[in-house]
């Protein structure tokens, strides 16, 4: 074997992709320009803001449902299943808004 091969592989060297411009999705566009979509920045920031407000409204619901635990009170007191029990809530909902958004 020469020094060049691996495996009986050819010693050309080709590269592994070739960016291409344009405004295709997943393409590279090379040309400089630096324009923005303001509207989908816009609309992201949007769902960001939707996302949080639902999450805060579902903490309130499961409090209001649950009577008997203080979710701040245990928190405070440093119980781990609450915070467990919260940071759960807050998954659950961030994975219903980010489907919802597919």
């Amino acid at each position: 074997m020469d020094e060049g091969s691996h495996c009986g592989a050819k010693s050309e060297s080709a590269p592994l992709a070739k960016p291409r411009a344009g405004g295709e999705r997943g393409d590279l566009i090379l040309n400089g320009s630096s324009d923005v979509d303001w509207s989908i920045i816009g609309l992201n920031l949007l769902y960001a803001v939707l996302g949080v407000v639902l999450m805060f409204v579902a903490y309130k619901v499961i409090d209001l449902l649950t009577p008997e635990v203080h979710f701040a009170e245990e928190l405070q007191k440093g119980n781990l299943a609450v915070g467990m029990f919260v940071a759960a809530i807050f998954i659950a909902v961030a994975i219903v808004v980010a489907g919802a958004l597919n």
